[in-house]
């Protein structure tokens, strides 16, 4: 059994961005298992807060909580553990600032939604998680995980992530929600 984290930017407390009109397809990302970063462009971000708030490592980006952005030093605590299963695009804030939008395509077969316990929208997407059950095959694999039909609620962090977080004084995310996870 293992215990996952919601990925919840602690958006009272630090620096928070929102995307420009033009930018708003990256919303897709969530949704797609598509490497991008060959077609990349570098965005800027404007600012949600005062440019001058406690930045966090993890910032909140709009009201798109599910879209992980980290500073430079976030994307080099987990490079390692991410690269295999994401990419990391580079985007810059108004000052000049670089964070990385992390786009992960690990594959959806990763969940087993016939065994995950779950309450479910009348379209069919995911509202809430009660517990995940991974396919035996991805044991070990993965630190970040998403459920493309969890619109709003679909990216998760395991043990070792947020072992990293506190063992690298990382700052800007809760660690408050837990889900059961099984092989």
């Amino acid at each position: 059994m293992m215990q996952l984290y919601l990925y919840h930017p602690n958006s009272n407390d630090y620096l928070g961005y929102m995307l420009r009109d033009r930018d708003h397809d990256l919303i897709k990302l969530h949704f797609s298992y598509q490497r991008v970063l060959e077609k990349w462009s570098k965005i800027s971000l404007s600012f949600a807060d005062n440019p001058f708030c406690k930045m966090g490592d993890f910032p909140v980006l709009s009201s798109l909580l599910r879209l992980p952005l980290f500073s430079q030093k976030a994307w080099e605590v987990y490079k390692k553990d991410l690269e295999p299963i994401a990419e990391a695009l580079p985007v810059k804030d108004m000052l000049g600032r670089n964070f990385y939008l992390i786009n992960i395509f690990v594959d959806p077969e990763i969940v087993d939604e016939s065994r995950m316990e779950a309450s479910y929208y009348r379209d069919g997407r995911v509202r809430n998680i009660e517990k995940f059950v991974i396919n035996p095959t991805y044991e070990d694999e993965f630190i970040m995980l998403k459920n493309p039909r969890a619109l709003g609620a679909g990216l998760f962090l395991t043990e070792k992530f947020k072992k990293l977080y506190e063992e690298n004084n990382l700052q800007g995310l809760h660690f408050h929600r837990k889900i059961e996870a099984s092989f």
